[in-house]
């Protein structure tokens, strides 16, 4: 199986880097939205630093990550994070995460969702509806993502609230799978279950 795995806010806590090492204390979001060339130079000034300023979320996904390669899956870092490659390189080593390769999408000209994988694993949950299988990292910034089951959200139509916008291709006839996990032990499990 081939997995796209991403990197800020999957991987790396760039959002507890951002509180950490600048004085704002309001929702990031927000910030985002308002200033958004002030949050991105944060997000620079976060990603020139040294790589130990930029915490894991999960300590222990490195070995989830190591056991899904080990299990035969290709796992690429796709991302579009503003980190040069040589700090998301060191930062990896440093956190023993293995991985195939580094892929930016913008690089190829495209979006994420445009790449072939079979199953991404993201906190972005804008890229349910156009990939076939979303493992949607839990975070706070995501929880409009809503859905009946503990883990498995079966279709993004049902998982979106009503009062939000669906995306353009909700007519689709395969609904796709959008997957809430904690970590990505959760995934090698599902992946497993699936693929055993």
């Amino acid at each position: 199986m081939k997995i796209a795995l991403d990197f800020d806010g999957v991987l790396a806590d760039l959002i507890g880097a951002i509180r950490q090492h600048t004085d704002y204390d309001g929702d990031l979001n927000e910030w985002q939205k308002d200033d958004p060339d002030e949050f991105f130079d944060a997000v620079r000034s976060v990603y020139s630093g040294e790589i130990d300023n930029v915490s894991v979320v999960n300590e222990f996904d490195y070995m989830f990550v190591n056991d899904l390669q080990n299990d035969g899956h290709t796992v690429d870092i796709v991302t579009n994070t503003l980190a040069s490659d040589e700090f998301v390189e060191q930062w990896l080593d440093s956190q023993h995460i293995s991985y195939n390769d580094i892929v930016r999408a913008k690089d190829h000209g495209c979006d994420k969702k445009d790449l072939s994988y079979d199953c991404y694993i993201d906190d972005k949950p804008m890229m349910a509806g156009d990939v076939s299988v979303l493992y949607l990292m839990d975070q706070p910034w995501n929880q409009h993502v809503r859905g009946d089951g503990e883990y498995i959200y079966h279709s993004y139509e049902k998982s979106w609230l009503e009062s939000e916008e669906l995306p353009e291709n909700q007519y689709q006839t395969e609904a796709p799978h959008v997957i809430r996990v904690e970590n990505i032990g959760h995934v090698r499990n599902d992946i497993n279950r699936v693929t055993d």
